[in-house]
Order: C-alpha cells, then structure tokens, then sequence
C-alpha cells in the first residue's frame, strides 16, 4: 500500500500532483489553495474559464476542479471544450458549485465532468475524491506506460504477462481500497449522489480490471499453444450466435450463415476471433435500423497451385462504419474511434483478433463506409504448416 505523500503524486515522475482550481470567486479560490498545498499538492489556479483553458495548455494538471457559474465562459461550457481537446480529455474535472438542482448534476457530468460536489464544501469529502481520482489516473497511467513500452521494446511475452497479472493489479487494488475507506469513513454524509459516485467508482475499476485480463490474453496468444484440431467453423459460427442469442433478440438482429469450411487451428482461438467480429458488429449498430451482420467464405487458390489452399472468410454488417483511413488503426492496441457517442470497450479486441489471425499464419483487414457498415476480411489456411 502507498504511503500518504504516494497518493497525492502523479504517475511518471512522482512529483506532487498539480491540482487546478477553477473560480470566479477569489476568498472561495484561496481556500481551495490554502486546503490543497496542506494536503501536499502543487496548486494552479485560475479565475475564468478562458485562462484556464490556457493555463491547461502551458503546464497540464493532474486534476480540475470547476466552478460552474462564471461569467464569459461558465464551467460547463469550459469542461466541454476541455473534454474535446485531445491532448487534455483524460483530465479528471471536479465540478464543485452551489447548485444542486437536478438539471445542472445533468449538464455536468453530460459536459464531460467525473464528479460533483456542491457547496458549502465538505472537505472531508473532496479530500477523499481527490485521492480516489488520482489513484484512477495514475493507475491507467501505469497501466498504459507498462503496455505500451513492453510491447514497444517486445521483451519477453511471459514477463509481460506476469507484470500485467500482478504488478498492474496493485494501482487496481488501491483504487478499491479507497473506495471503501471513503464507503467506511463517510458513508454517512455522501448521501444518494454520493453512493452514486462509489458506484461509478466501482465501474471503472471493473473495466480497468477487464482492461488487465484483455492485456493478459494479448500476451498468452504466442505463449500458450495448444495443439491445432479441425474446427468446422460453421458450427463455431452457429454456437456463437446461441450464446449471443438474448442480445441479439433484444436489438431484433438479424445473422446470415453461408456455407464455411473446416479449418486446422486452435478452437478456443477461433471462438475468441470470431466472438470479438460479432460482438464488435453487435456494439457499433446503427440506431436507425435492426443490426444485420453476415459471414461468407470464398476459397482462395494460389496462381501456380503451388501454395496450399487458403479461406478469405468475410464478415459483414450494417452497423455506424467507420472513416477507412482509420482501417489500419482500428487494429492498434487501445485505439477506438469517436462514433459520437460513448461506448463500453478496452480498445484490445481487434488488436486480439489481429494477433489470433497471425497465430495461424493468417491475415484480416478492413474496410467500411460511414453509416452503411463495415467488412472485416480474414485470410486463413485451411491447413497449417509444419
């Protein structure tokens, strides 16, 4: 477990954390100074939302809190533009104000803020949201540093696997822990909005938890190889839909089977690929009409009969579809495009599918036309080499 001082440091260089703080107000701003420099953290303020937006740009904080109602540019309007700004939307903004009527709670969190919290303020209470919002961001900190840099440098995958399991569940644990300590210590005075928040606290430890399995998986694909078996793909393909069977009667979708082959591979591999190109088709649906995803496979024979015969094996929706000068990126680990609106996902399943494909000395691409669908094209062998 962290020391005190650990939890109010950033992530790369473990410096005090740079918490700005945003008001119109200048008593209400040097208390929220004088409260933060004694909690040990380095302290920016700003008294309109139009410094702070530079402010940001200059010298990026760790966290924000934002006064709502402020003249020129109000607090919502600046976590939004924030919130749109790529180099600055994973900041984590506090909205603290006097208002508490239901439809600014709305217009927070709508612009993009993960907390709120009215005043007069309890300190108790944003003493222990801070804490819990900096072990959030320096966690995925950690955990995006960790990712990126072994596979970067492509070590060994084995101890990749191992840091992924064990050491990235440590910045996961601590975040659980605050949350109980703040359920122990201040149960009593969060109220429902309160409980709220643990509640979402608990969500996002639980993605960041699918996150560090989804991890491990990437990693294991090379390291565990299991013997390769016939697998007819059609009865995969059939059982598949079976276990998608009530989400896809609750979105009236609608799946075409045409006649597959039966290739020699891994089958748990072949279920995780082609469960990942349905479940992806599944979440990326248009609102505008009932999901139609179909799968067909075209034999594909070499010129001088020399190579062995492949599958191009397609699957096709109707779905939001995406810009195709995104279809290389879209199979990067952790990458996920805007779609205008806000969708569960780690950003590793097409990256798992790339890597299963290439398991089996295989290929997939893609290409797609925005809001008409997509196509995901793999080539496989039916028979592997020796």
């Amino acid at each position: 477990m962290p020391t005190p001082s650990a939890e109010r440091t950033n992530a790369k260089n473990r410096h005090p954390a740079l918490i700005m703080a945003v008001d119109d107000d200048p008593f209400t701003l040097e208390s929220f100074s004088r409260f933060l420099k004694k909690q040990g953290y380095q302290v920016q303020t700003a008294d309109n939302g139009a410094a702070a937006l530079i402010l940001c740009q200059q010298r990026k904080p760790d966290i924000i809190m934002m006064d709502a109602t402020m003249p020129g540019l109000d607090g919502f309007q600046t976590c939004r533009k924030i919130k749109e700004n790529s180099a600055l939307n994973d900041i984590p903004i506090i909205m603290v104000t006097g208002l508490e009527d239901a439809d600014s709670v709305s217009r927070a969190f709508t612009s993009g803020a993960e907390e709120y919290i009215t005043k007069p303020v309890n300190w108790a209470v944003l003493e222990q949201r801070l804490k819990l919002l900096l072990a959030h961001r320096n966690a995925e900190k950690d955990l995006l540093e960790y990712a990126f840099n072994l596979a970067k440098s492509n070590h060994d995958l084995e101890a990749f696997a191992y840091i992924v399991s064990h050491d990235l569940k440590e910045p996961l644990n601590l975040i659980q822990a605050f949350a109980q300590r703040l359920e122990k210590k201040c149960g009593d005075q969060l109220g429902e909005k309160g409980h709220e928040y643990l509640r979402r606290i608990n969500h996002s430890a639980s993605h960041m938890q699918q996150l560090i399995d989804g991890l491990l998986y990437y990693a294991r694909i090379t390291t565990t190889k299991e013997p390769f078996t016939s697998v007819p793909l059609g009865a995969l393909i059939e059982n598949i839909v079976k276990d998608l069977e009530i989400e896809l009667d609750k979105v009236e979708a609608r799946i075409e089977i045409g006649e597959l082959p039966t290739l020699e591979a891994d089958p748990i591999l072949m279920e995780q690929l082609f469960r990942n190109l349905f479940s992806n088709a599944l979440k990326y649906r248009s609102e505008n009409r009932p999901p139609l995803i179909s799968i067909s496979a075209t034999p594909l024979f070499a010129s001088n009969g020399t190579e062995e015969k492949k599958w191009e094996i397609v699957i096709h929706d109707n779905g939001l579809g995406f810009d195709n000068r995104d279809q290389e990126k879209i199979f990067a680990m952790f990458q996920r495009l805007d779609q205008g609106k806000k969708l569960p996902g780690t950003g590793i399943g097409l990256a798992i599918c790339r890597r299963i494909a290439e398991q089996h000395q295989g290929s997939i691409r893609a290409s797609s036309i925005v809001d008409q669908g997509s196509s995901f094209y793999l080539v496989l062998p039916e028979k592997q080499k020796s």
